[in-house]
């Protein structure tokens, strides 16, 4: 989400409230934050079944409040979207990880958005991910630099953000 242009509607939501983060998860066109709808300011729809769509089909899920929550929080660094992530969880691993699954589904999507079908940029995040995960567990408070570097080089320019006129 970091590598989105600052522009962008998803980096921009209002300030973090929590809890609960209602108010994050809202836009003009839908009820809340989290419907297909809010991906075709970009990308135009090719298809009328999104499912089958091969650019939107990453949404056709709608997200879940806490999923929305989870992304939205994202463009704010790893700390806030793990607080926001730990308020979410449940007594069991498989609650959580669905809210993690759809937030991360749904950050990976709007980057293709922006970089198309070739990006190797989610694979080398979430591995980088893996690494400052094991060394804030082994104590480090703050994780390495080097996702930071990562997201800087692959951060996408403002003049990149260029929403669509039409309404579908």
């Amino acid at each position: 989400m970091r590598t989105l242009p600052d522009n962008d509607p998803w980096s921009t939501r209002h300030p973090l409230v929590t809890p609960p983060l209602s108010s994050q998860a809202r836009n003009s066109s839908t009820p809340r934050f989290g419907s297909w709808r809010d991906v075709v300011d970009i990308t135009p729809p090719m298809r009328e079944d999104i499912e089958v769509d091969m650019d939107l089909a990453f949404f056709s899920d709608a997200l879940s409040d806490d999923s929305a929550k989870v992304l939205v929080a994202g463009p704010r660094g790893w700390k806030t979207t793990a607080s926001v992530l730990a308020e979410c969880s449940a007594p069991d691993g498989e609650y959580l990880y669905s809210v993690g699954d759809g937030a991360l589904r749904w950050a990976i999507g709007r980057r293709r958005q922006y970089s198309g079908h070739g990006d190797t940029f989610p694979v080398t995040a979430i591995i980088q991910s893996a690494a400052n995960a094991t060394s804030i567990i082994k104590g480090s408070h703050e994780p390495s630099e080097a996702l930071d570097n990562l997201v800087h080089r692959e951060k996408f320019s403002n003049m990149a953000y260029v929403p669509l006129d039409d309404e579908f």
